[in-house]
């Protein structure tokens, strides 16, 4: 089971905000009533705050996700390598991305949602 990061802000999370933090959210969303799921692409302007995860290695962003299919991630429009934490039982799931050396770089998530996506309560 992955521990929670070392989040002061928000310990209801398992993402770090000291590091890396979005800015503003561009989000594409094609609803399929039939099925009961979202699929999207959710751009984020992220801000990197953590000069020293730049300069020993690429900062990360994390961000929470539960129930989540992320089938693809691009970092300053390359397509980069993504990984998903084995989920915690009140916490979801963690997604990391790895940063470019960018400080503003920006991040397209492509995903699509589940029928246990509870975050919806189908609409």
């Amino acid at each position: 089971m992955h521990t929670r990061a070392a989040n002061k802000i928000d310990y209801t999370s398992l993402s770090d905000p000291s590091v890396a933090r979005c800015k503003h959210l561009d989000l594409v969303v094609n609803v399929s009533f039939d099925t009961q799921t979202l699929t999207g692409v959710a751009t984020y302007d992220v801000e990197v705050l953590a000069p020293a995860a730049r300069d020993s290695t690429s900062p990360t962003l994390t961000l929470d996700t539960k129930y989540l299919i992320i089938s693809k991630v691009f970092v300053d429009d390359v397509n980069v390598k993504f990984t998903l934490s084995p989920p915690h039982e009140c916490y979801g799931t963690l997604l990391s991305i790895p940063l470019s050396a960018n400080n503003c770089p920006r991040v397209a998530i492509h995903y699509s949602t589940t029928r246990q996506s509870t975050a919806i309560q189908w609409l």
